[in-house]
Order: C-alpha cells, then structure tokens, then sequence
C-alpha cells in the first residue's frame, strides 16, 4: 500500500471536519511526547468530538497551540479557560492553550490490536500509575528507554518528525 504524506494543516482540517460531523477517526500516533502510553508509529489514537466534560484533568486532547502546531497531551490542569497539558514523556514540558483551541478528545487508543477507551479499567489504572512528579517521571522514563529504546533510529533527519 502507497502512503500519502500530508502538510499537518491540510491533513488535520480533513480530521476535524470529521470529528466534528461525529465520527471516530483514527490516525497513526507519531511522535514520542506521549510515550510510554501512545508509542510512535505503533499505536492509534481514536480522536472524537470534544464536550464540556472533555477538558478535565487526566484527558487526553488534540489542541492546535497559537503557533499552529498541533499536538496531542494529557490535561495536566485546567483553571477557567485555561489548559496546561503535558506530554506523558515530557519531564518537564508543558503546553498552555484555551479552551478554544481544543479540537479533539482521545476516546481510545489502539495498541496491539486491542482497543484501550477512555474511562476502561486499564485506561485508569495508567493514569494511576504513570507520575506527575517530575523527577519520578524523569526515572521511570530512563529505565523504560533502557529497556525499550526511544526508537530514534527509526527518524528520518532529512524528514520533519
């Protein structure tokens, strides 16, 4: 099968306007920020039509920053319309946006073959897990590259990530 490589405004327009007639859309996780739960060119996320009760602590969101980058975070807190997010492999990285921003919730997330939602007693169990501590996130992050890799080698330099 030929893959299509598109610019990110052009290929998220066709997601949200998906997402926004009420369908699941499923695209291909690229990237490391959200590692060790959404793994680079191995997992699919399921991206659904945010609601008020999707930028809460703990979600997962697609937010387009003032930059125009697009990425997808974890809620990391929430005060009126303000959103900080963090990547699950960012020790200390984070991302402030407004609820404006918010294009899509993670209903899922697809690894292995096997479907993960959002709320499932796996999902939780994660969320429970992973640390928002820096320095423990820092650790654990550190081992799991050990034993796992980052899988850089599978970047192309001459290609944006």
């Amino acid at each position: 099968m030929k893959t299509k490589v598109f610019p990110n405004d052009v290929f998220f327009e066709e997601v949200i306007a998906r997402v926004n007639e009420g369908e699941h859309v499923y695209i291909h996780a690229k990237g490391y920020s959200m590692t060790p739960f959404i793994l680079n060119n191995k997992d699919k996320v399921v991206l659904a039509k945010p609601d008020e009760t999707s930028v809460a602590k703990g979600n997962i969101l697609l937010v387009r920053l003032n930059n125009g980058r697009f990425i997808l975070h974890r809620v990391e807190s929430v005060s009126g319309d303000e959103i900080v997010l963090r990547g699950d492999g960012n020790v200390s990285g984070r991302e402030h946006c407004r609820r404006e921003n918010v294009l899509a919730e993670v209903a899922g997330i697809i690894k292995n073959n096997r479907s993960i939602k959002k709320g499932s007693p796996r999902w939780k169990r994660y969320e429970r897990l992973w640390p928002s501590n820096s320095l423990a996130r820092r650790i654990l992050l550190m081992i799991y590259r050990k034993i796992f890799g980052r899988g850089d080698e599978d970047l192309n330099p001459t290609e944006p990530a």
